[in-house]
């Protein structure tokens, strides 16, 4: 340190030399420059600041070091004022007026200035006692004081954080003050008044500066309680004792809190029932319906009272029991119980903010209201009003000391069945908590209202169990046609095509069922679908004509037979196949091609249709071939019937149905035949493949008797008809 001091002097010696060297206007304040501390100025005389030409270290003045009493500063002070009021004399007018006011703040600030001063910075706390045991209470009212202890301590870290506002706002405003002081002409009223505003400004942010110091002590004295009373408090958490009359009292305390809150439930029913603020026209009714609104809030706020007192003491006797058991229970019912208490409690939580808005809304209505009442009555009735206010504020102070309290004993509680449980417990029980936690979410955000129908709110778990209620009938739909397809190849007495036909009908009257259970699930009264109805008759009638259209003609087939699933059918557009399904807007057919079509099933009722396999399950061909006129038509028979003897789809039995040979036509080349057949259900519905096996075989047929077909090179006949199926 003496080093140091040395080589303070010693630099400072060199600067006194240089600046002896400069000119006088251009040498610069040693006490500025050097860094000079009021330490190291104090062998000299201090300067009087004068307003007028004030120095950079013009505030040395008043750092006076140990003073006991303050008596050089106010020695100081006297001496700067009495300077003050000899500038001041001369002046009048505004800049005289403007001067006073000043020189009036200045005392003030000075005032205060000396008082943190004086003030000494807060002892440290000493460290509590601690008890070999503690009783409940007496932990609860640990937890109490930590709690205002902690409060105080945010209050002071916050009063902390305004003056560090203050003070940069106020150095802000000196710089800027200095910037002005510094261009203003010597030995002008401006320059006056200007210099003693920077003195007043120093002098307010120096008493920030004492303040603010205060406060960081006080601030850590507060830290340093806060940790000690945490300590205790954890410490006497440990130590809880349990006495038989500690639990009657706590059982005492449940059941009166059970009681007031029927009592005050009683109440409020009452105070609902008895009136409303939309009633109210005049004056006097509008002041009663408030100090009406104010009175049921009030009950409103006793019953959580009682109800979080009840709550507290139900949670209370399990740590005690628990105590006197020496934590040897098992935890799962205890917390079971903790859970269901602490849920309680939040919920408790959301109602005391609620309430709290509540009373604010009611305050800010009341002070404006009052104001704009005449009538001496009115007036009292608010001030009824404000007086009833005040005991609901003091109500909600209760209410969250209360949860408090109920938040620590739930803490206490919890601290034992951890202890119980074990880490392995403590890991199983997180888990399980985060799985509830998370179905807890998930179900209120599922049960968030989306929207509304005729007044009914609709929430995503309500759309899902819609969802849920139409899958179950389609499955059940899709079983139900499972069982008749089975059933059917059993039972002669049913067609496969009206089994079909009942399990589409089965199928949409499920479909239907289940779209009407799963709205009134949710709440959706049909009764009262009657606009809707006729909105839809407008849209059937418009947009929806088309598949209205296509669903009545699909049961209208279905209930008339006229094509079933299996049938071979062929549309106007030429195109063949297997009708496979009938849905409820279009029919599937699939051709020999095993492509499917998609045919509206409105275009059966309004195009023609041929249904190959309608009734009969036999159907009859002609395949058309020629001969030339020299052929022996004995022998073109005897080969054509040859041949559809050796193709498997032709049907010999009845004689009736036997094949047949017809000459149709006589042309330029030769002669025209056909072979006239009846063939079975399963090749009509190959017609491409059964035409081909029939002329694979004529031909063979016709080669092996020697019969000669129509020389390509002859002259074109007439076009021979197609084949047709009779």
């Amino acid at each position: 340190m003496n080093l140091r001091r040395s080589l303070r002097q010693l630099l400072l010696g060199v600067w006194v030399c240089l600046c002896a060297a400069l000119p006088a206007a251009a040498a610069p304040d040693l006490n500025l420059l050097a860094g000079a501390s009021a330490a190291d100025t104090t062998a000299a005389a201090p300067v009087l600041p004068d307003p007028l030409k004030l120095e950079p270290d013009w505030w040395n003045y008043f750092v006076v070091g140990d003073d006991p009493g303050n008596k050089r500063l106010d020695e100081r002070y006297a001496a700067f004022i009495k300077q003050l009021d000899k500038l001041i004399a001369p002046l009048a007018g505004e800049t005289r007026s403007e001067l006073d006011q000043l020189r009036a703040s200045i005392e003030r600030h000075f005032g205060r200035y000396k008082r943190t001063l004086a003030t000494p910075p807060p002892p440290p706390p000493p460290p509590p006692a601690v008890k070999d045991a503690y009783p409940l209470d007496d932990v609860l009212e640990l937890g109490r004081e930590a709690e205002q202890l902690k409060r105080a301590a945010d209050l002071e870290a916050q009063e902390i954080t305004l003056i560090e506002r203050s003070l940069t706002l106020g150095r802000d405003e000196q710089d800027a003050a200095k910037l002005r002081y510094r261009d203003l002409p010597p030995d002008t009223p401006e320059r006056l008044v200007e210099g003693v505003r920077l003195v007043r400004d120093r002098l307010r942010i120096e008493t920030l500066n004492q303040e603010l110091r205060w406060r960081r002590a006080h601030q850590t004295a507060l830290a340093t309680e806060l940790e000690m009373q945490h300590r205790q408090l954890s410490t006497a958490a440990e130590r809880i004792e349990c006495t038989a009359n500690a639990l009657e009292e706590w059982q005492r305390i449940e059941q009166d809190a059970t009681r007031q809150a029927k009592s005050a439930g009683a109440d409020l029913m009452k105070l609902q029932l008895s009136g409303s603020m939309a009633l109210a026209t005049s004056p006097d009714e509008r002041a009663q319906a408030r100090y009406h609104d104010i009175k049921t809030l009030r009950r409103g706020v006793e019953i959580k009272i009682a109800e979080v007192r009840r709550a507290t003491a139900v949670m209370a006797q399990r740590l005690l029991q628990r105590v006197a058991e020496r934590n040897t229970a098992e935890p799962a019912a205890d917390r079971g119980l903790l859970r269901k208490q602490q849920a309680l409690l939040d919920k408790y939580a959301e109602s005391t903010t609620e309430f709290a808005n509540r009373a604010v809304q009611l305050r800010g209505a009341v002070n404006i209201e009052r104001e704009a009442a005449e009538d001496a009555s009115v007036v009292a009735v608010y001030e009824r009003a404000r007086n009833e206010l005040v005991a609901v504020e003091t109500a909600l102070e209760d209410l969250r000391a209360q949860e408090r309290s109920g938040q620590q004993l739930a803490s206490m509680l919890d601290d034992r069945l951890r202890e119980r449980e074990g880490r392995v417990g403590q890991s199983v029980r997180l888990v399980k908590d985060a799985i509830r936690t998370t179905l807890a979410e998930a179900t209120g955000w599922l049960s968030a209202p989306l929207f509304g129908i005729n007044e009914t709110p609709v929430t995503t778990l309500g759309l899902l169990r819609v969802v849920l209620i139409l899958t179950a009938a389609w499955w059940v739909s899709k079983l139900g046609r499972r069982a008749l397809t089975r059933f059917g190849p059993g039972n002669s007495a049913f067609s496969p095509a009206s089994l079909y036909a009942v399990g589409r009908v089965v199928h949409y009257l499920l479909l239907t069922l289940g779209l009407v259970v799963g709205l009134s699930s949710i709440g959706v009264d049909l009764t009262k679908f009657a606009l809707l109805a006729s909105a839809l008759g407008i849209g059937v009638g418009f947009g929806l004509q088309t598949l209205i259209s296509n669903f009545v003609a699909g049961l209208i087939i279905l209930f008339e037979k006229s094509m079933n699933v299996g049938d071979f059918i062929e549309l106007s557009s030429g195109a063949t196949g297997v009708v496979k399904e009938i849905n409820m807007r279009a029919t599937r057919i699939t051709s020999g091609d095993n492509v499917d079509i998609l045919v509206p099933n409105s275009e059966f009722m309004t195009s023609k249709v041929l249904n190959w396999t309608l009734e009969d399950a036999f159907r009859r061909i002609h395949v058309p071939f020629s001969a030339v006129y020299d052929s022996d038509k004995d022998a073109v028979k005897a080969a054509a019937l040859a041949a559809a003897d050796l193709v498997e789809h032709t049907v010999k039995d009845p004689p009736i149905r036997a094949p047949q040979l017809w000459l149709t036509k006589l042309t330029d080349v030769g002669m025209d035949f056909e072979l006239v057949v009846w063939v079975n259900l399963r090749a009509i519905r190959k017609p491409g493949s059964l035409v081909s096996d029939y002329l694979w075989a004529l031909d063979d047929a016709l080669h092996r008797h020697g019969v000669e077909r129509p020389h390509p090179a002859a002259p074109p006949r007439p076009p021979t008809p197609p084949t047709h199926i009779d």
